[in-house]
């Protein structure tokens, strides 16, 4: 079975601060007063720690920072909030975005104004075909 990390506690803190131990790793150092490595559980995955936590069977020195929320902080901790953040903005812009698009067809299509009258055409012109009659002279045409 799995430990929690969130469970951990440390009864008696070491008084070395972690900038004075010995060696510049990010995850472990060790410590002279100790007389032993001490793992930063900050600098590694929630699984990494985890892990450590499970094979050292209780001999084992941490650093490890608690949130707020009572968890400890992992890399995965920052990853985490950050990661939820970031896809909550996207879902939100996206449904902005949609909605924005939606608003603006339907307001042009309201907005639309009526298609304007159709030109007046001409009349039509009709044609007759057939044998012309004589012409009558006209009795006010001078001769």
């Amino acid at each position: 079975t799995k430990l929690s990390l969130d469970v951990i506690e440390v009864p008696e803190p070491c008084p070395v601060p972690w900038e004075t131990m010995i060696g510049s790793d990010a995850q472990r150092r060790f410590c002279p007063h100790c007389n032993r490595h001490v793992h930063d559980l900050s600098a590694m995955s929630r699984a990494e720690a985890e892990d450590l936590i499970c094979k050292s069977a209780g001999e084992l020195c941490v650093r490890f920072v608690r949130a707020p929320d009572g968890k400890v902080k992992t890399l995965d901790y920052e990853r985490a909030g950050k990661g939820w953040g970031a896809i909550r903005w996207a879902t939100v812009g996206t449904m902005l975005a949609i909605a924005t698009g939606a608003g603006n067809f339907f307001y042009s299509r309201w907005r639309q104004q009526p298609p304007p009258p159709p030109a007046s055409t001409p009349p039509q012109m009709m044609y007759t075909a057939g044998a012309i009659a004589p012409i009558q002279p006209s009795k006010s045409a001078p001769q």
